[in-house]
C-alpha cells in the first residue's frame, strides 16, 4: 500500500468517523482519559528492530497519556478514535530515548452472525529527539463469541514502514492472524492463543522476510482488598527466515525470538492504580549483531478517567 492510498483511507475513514459525530442517531459518545508513571530498568538497552544494542544496563524513566472516544452510530455501528503518546528516556544512554505517537480510526459493525470491522493506524517514533520510523496500518478484522466461553478473531494487516534515516529498510508488509480466547468464570479468566503468518518485502533485499509467530496468553481478574487486581502471563515466539542471502554470514539470515512477560495492575482507588511487570526478550540468530537478550522490571502508576 502507497502513501497516497494510505492517506485516501485515512481521509475517507476520518470523514465517515466526523459523519457519524454529527448525524448518529444515538449520540450518546464516551470518552476516556489516561495517564501513567512509571519507571523501568533494562538489561541491556537496544533496538531490535534495528539490529543493535548497548550490552549496557541503564535504567529510564517512562510516562504516557491517552485519549480514546466511543460513538454509536446505530444500534450496531460504532466508531471509534483516539490518540496516545508514550516517553522513555534513559539515565545514561540517551541515544535510545524513545517517544512514540499513535493515533487510531476504526468502525465496528455487529451483526447476529459475527462482528466486522477496520482500523487504521499510524505511529510516528523518535528517537533521542529525531524522527526514526512512521508506520501505517489498516487491519480488517471478523470476529464471533460462542455462547460467552469461546471468542474467535480472524484479521488481516497491511502495513507501509518509512525509516528517516535508512531508506533500505522502508518495507510493506502483510499479516493474517487467527486468535481463539477461551473465557473462563463469567471472563473473570481467560485463555488465548494466537497464531499469525506475516510477510515483509523491503527496499534492499536483505531484509525480507517471511515470519511464523505464536503467542500464548492466560489473565486472570480477581478481587483483593475490594479493588480489582489483573494479572497476565504471556509467552511468544516467532520464527523469521530472511528471503535473501546475508553477505555478513554467507548464509540466509534466520532468527527465532522469544518473548515472556508477567504483569499485575492494581486498582487501588477508583480512579488510580500501580502496575507492575517483567519482561524477557530472547532473540537467537545467525547474525551476530542481530543476538540480543534482555530483561525489562518496571513499576508504574496509573489514572483513568
Amino acid at each position: 500500500m502507497n502513501r497516497i492510498q494510505v492517506s485516501r483511507l485515512f481521509l475517507l475513514l476520518g470523514c465517515l468517523l466526523v459523519s457519524t459525530a454529527l448525524f448518529a442517531a444515538d449520540n450518546r459518545a464516551s470518552f476516556d482519559f489516561d495517564a501513567k508513571l512509571g519507571y523501568h530498568n533494562d538489561s541491556n538497552v537496544g533496538i531490535a528492530d534495528l539490529d543493535t544494542n548497548s550490552g549496557s544496563a541503564d535504567a529510564a524513566r517512562t510516562y504516557g497519556i491517552a485519549l480514546k472516544a466511543a460513538l454509536p452510530v446505530t444500534r450496531r455501528l460504532v466508531s471509534r478514535f483516539g490518540y496516545d503518546y508514550e516517553d522513555t528516556a534513559y539515565q545514561e544512554l540517551s541515544a535510545f530515548d524513545l517517544g512514540l505517537h499513535h493515533v487510531f480510526a476504526e468502525l465496528a459493525w455487529k451483526t447476529s452472525l459475527l462482528d466486522a470491522g477496520i482500523n487504521v493506524e499510524k505511529f510516528q517514533a523518535q528517537l533521542d529527539g529525531d524522527n526514526y520510523l512512521d508506520l501505517v496500518q489498516v487491519t480488517p478484522s471478523v470476529s464471533r463469541l460462542i455462547g460467552n466461553r469461546v471468542f474467535l478473531r480472524g484479521a488481516y494487516t497491511q502495513a507501509d514502514k518509512q525509516y528517516a534515516d535508512l531508506p533500505g529498510r522502508d518495507a510493506t508488509s502483510d499479516a493474517f492472524r487467527a486468535d481463539l480466547y477461551m473465557l473462563i468464570d463469567n471472563m473473570d479468566r481467560y485463555i488465548a492463543v494466537g497464531l499469525q503468518n506475516s510477510e515483509e518485502d523491503t527496499v534492499d533485499p536483505a531484509f525480507d522476510y517471511d515470519a511464523l509467530r505464536w503467542n500464548m496468553t492466560y489473565g486472570h481478574t480477581f478481587a483483593l482488598a475490594s479493588r480489582d487486581m489483573k494479572l497476565k502471563a504471556s509467552v511468544s515466539h516467532e520464527g523469521r527466515t530472511y528471503a535473501n542471502q546475508d553477505e555478513a554470514i554467507g548464509d540466509n539470515r534466520q532468527d527465532k525470538r522469544l518473548r515472556f512477560r508477567i504483569g499485575a495492575n492494581w486498582q487501588v482507588f477508583e480512579h488510580f492504580g500501580v502496575t507492575a511487570n517483567i519482561e524477557h526478550l530472547d532473540i537467537r540468530s545467525n547474525l551476530e549483531s542481530a543476538a540480543l537478550d534482555k530483561t525489562i522490571v518496571g513499576l508504574g502508576i496509573n489514572a483513568t478517567f
